[in-house]
């Protein structure tokens, strides 16, 4: 099992009415409010602004990650690495 496994196994447990499955987004932080994350995702560096409340932040290799649900990848149109 990965970091990611257990990251993303504590995540999903967040909420029993969220749909489970999501995305290990990679990307690096750009900015920060109170509330959310400005991201600038790997590889074209576009920017997408991910609410604290529903991602997940890690690190693994080097490389920085966010679990993102899936509902909110799909809304983002974001790509990555799929986990049930």
């Amino acid at each position: 099992m990965s970091v990611f496994d257990d990251h993303f196994e504590a995540y999903m447990g967040w909420d029993q009415d969220e749909p489970i499955g999501g995305l290990a987004v990679r990307g690096e932080l750009v900015h920060q409010t109170k509330k959310a994350y400005l991201v600038a995702l790997w590889p074209d560096s576009r920017e997408v602004w991910l609410p604290k409340s529903r991602v997940d932040t890690f690190n693994e290799d080097g490389k920085t990650f966010f679990a993102v649900p899936m509902w909110l990848a799909d809304d983002k149109g974001l790509e990555g690495n799929p986990y049930p």
